[in-house]
């Protein structure tokens, strides 16, 4: 299946205190900022609508032009 992506899926202080269990201002900065660049991951729709399962574990390929 092809996937197009829509947006990176930016870090949020919320994310990051989930992801950490920490408030503490300096680990959610240091979060935020390993997160960035698209380290959470991507927000993706389907290049063709088709039915699809994606599960954990499946692999992505990144195909470069």
């Amino acid at each position: 299946v092809w996937l197009r992506v829509n947006k990176v899926a930016a870090p949020c202080r919320p994310f990051c205190g989930f992801v950490t269990r920490v408030t503490e201002a300096a680990v959610v900065k240091e979060t935020l900022q390993f997160l960035d660049d698209g380290r959470r991951g991507f927000y993706c729709a389907l290049a063709q609508a088709q039915p699809v399962t994606i599960v954990v574990g499946d692999q992505v390929l990144v195909s470069r032009p």
